[in-house]
């Protein structure tokens, strides 16, 4: 089973905190890419699978338990993601978005990636 590493980030976004969990390295890149400029990585963790991983972030916010009704979730993550991630063994920083007004598309980071 592949276990992989996850990164849970924070933002502010009009005067709002917002969190958000991705998976590091390159499988994350999507997600890091969409953060508002200033955004800061918290913590990271390991888990085998979606919902593994969301019950870690769920907990870790405070918030009450992760429930899904996909049955993918619970399926262990593939071992080709363990390997593309092994290639980028180190949490990526906030991107640089170099955006005029520092504001992310309309996409939320708020949002497990996968």
């Amino acid at each position: 089973m592949a276990v992989l590493v996850h990164e849970v980030w924070q933002t502010v976004s009009d005067g709002m905190i917002l969190h958000g969990c991705c998976l590091a390295g390159s499988l994350g890149d999507g997600f890091r890419q969409r953060l508002e400029a200033g955004a800061h990585l918290l913590t990271t963790f390991e888990a085998g699978s979606h919902v593994e991983a969301m019950t870690i972030y769920n907990r870790y916010l405070g918030r009450g338990p992760y429930t899904t009704n996909e049955p993918w979730d619970y399926q262990p993550y593939p071992d080709e993601w363990l390997a593309e991630q092994q290639r980028h063994a180190e949490p990526a920083p906030a991107p640089d978005t170099g955006r005029a007004n520092g504001k992310a598309d309309s996409s939320s980071p708020s949002g497990p990636c996968r």
